[in-house]
């Protein structure tokens, strides 16, 4: 999910926990009747389609008609670009159409669901390095000059311990308070939304951090058979992409 940097998760979050709103943004966007989803025209699906096949060749993958990805316009000013896998769809809000990070990364989990060995099950950590390398593919390209690309300074490692500290401790907090109130059905269930939600943040801020903190050091030039990459089972790339000397062997032939 493209959430406009790891800065924005935090703030995000934070402002949950002053005004207590105990669902998560991506969460509530689920819930929310008056979020508008209305199928994008004809300009706006043409522009995910031509970087739907733009990466795809860049992969050296092709797709039936009916491989392609559902698209939605959110119209929810609040919502974040996603995709959803067993549904096949792509949600981009509209304000999004033109930014290049929720376009590259939302189509960079496309791919890599479509070529992800059967076998294996969707990883929140692999999963965001290869959203964040959909990002790269399209900056580093022609296709890739007619996007907007509002990137913003990553956090730094503390910054990223603190938080994932603090809601760990607010869970820990919320498990022992859903113990104490379990004969109040209100108090249980007010306590259940923020251990999801303390527990889903954590998780989530996780992912993001060590999957893009990964991806951002790929030396992208390296790289000419990205077809294999996006192809490999999560173990490996956890192998040979989740430290400081990626190992590009295999991978600097063109296929």
């Amino acid at each position: 999910m493209a959430k406009k940097g790891i800065k924005n998760l935090m703030i995000e979050a934070n402002n949950r926990e002053n005004t207590g709103t105990d669902i998560p943004e991506h969460e509530q966007e689920k819930h929310d009747d008056s979020a508008e989803a209305t199928e994008v025209s004809t300009d706006p699906l043409a522009r995910v389609h031509e970087v739907i096949d733009f990466m795809g060749n860049k992969l050296g993958a092709e797709l039936e008609e009916d491989e392609y990805p559902k698209i939605l316009l959110r119209a929810n000013p609040l919502g974040d670009s996603s995709y959803h896998e067993t549904l096949n769809l792509i949600n981009i809000n509209k304000k999004n159409i033109n930014d290049g990070v929720h376009m590259g990364e939302e189509i960079g989990h496309f791919w890599r669901t479509q070529l992800r060995p059967k076998e294996d099950k969707r990883e929140h950590n692999t999963n965001e390095f290869f959203g964040f390398l959909g990002r790269r593919i399209l900056q580093n390209s022609e296709l890739g000059e007619q996007f907007q690309w509002n990137e913003e300074e990553e956090p730094t490692r503390e910054e990223v311990l603190e938080f994932i500290a603090r809601r760990k401790k607010w869970s820990l907090e919320a498990s022992k308070k859903l113990k104490e109130n379990q004969g109040d059905d209100e108090l249980t269930k007010f306590y259940r939304r923020k251990l999801f939600r303390h527990e889903s943040e954590r998780k989530s801020m996780l992912a993001h951090f060590y999957g893009y903190k990964f991806a951002r050091q790929v030396n992208i030039n390296r790289i000419k058979n990205w077809g294999k990459l996006f192809s490999m089972p999560n173990a490996e790339v956890r192998k040979r992409f989740f430290q400081e000397n990626p190992d590009y062997s295999g991978l600097e032939e063109a296929a």
